[in-house]
């Protein structure tokens, strides 16, 4: 069976979606039955490839709220996280442009072909973006996490 998912990874929803998914299929003991794709979903393409502000410095100022509150906003997908084994650091993530994030996804698929690579590349940017708040605009953060990749 084949699923494509389109998905962002600057969204807390996408990365819960894309693990609990995950879960489902290993209880299912489907991993080999199944064969799903990731495809480049951009929330905000206009997102700068430098930010200085969080999301949750950007929340704050953007309503009018305090950096506190801003915070408890996003508790809600540290919590959703937590019930997959994810700390999710949404608030304290940058707004910044994830295309060349996606690229790398593809050419890895198209490059190697080999759906476990490609999705321990996927995990590690969700997570280096939404646990380690990591600028995946930045070619160097990039360039990093597809050397980790390989080792």
């Amino acid at each position: 069976m084949r699923i494509e998912i389109w998905s962002d990874f600057a969204s807390p929803e996408c990365y819960v979606g894309q693990v609990r998914l995950q879960h489902v299929i290993q209880r299912l003991g489907m991993q080999r039955d199944v064969d799903y794709r990731q495809d480049a979903y951009l929330i905000d393409p206009q997102a700068p490839v430098r930010s200085v502000e969080t999301n949750a410095e950007k929340l704050a100022y953007d309503k009018g709220i305090s950096l506190k509150q801003a915070h408890e906003r996003y508790e809600h997908w540290k919590r959703l996280g937590a019930t997959e084994g994810l700390n999710i650091r949404y608030g304290f993530a940058y707004n910044t442009n994830t295309m060349d994030a996606h690229r790398l996804v593809l050419w890895v698929q198209d490059e190697y072909d080999d759906p476990t690579l490609t999705q321990r590349l996927i995990d590690l940017l969700f997570k280096a973006n939404l646990t380690n708040n990591f600028i995946l605009a930045d070619r160097e953060v990039l360039e990093k996490l597809s050397n980790l990749l390989c080792k």
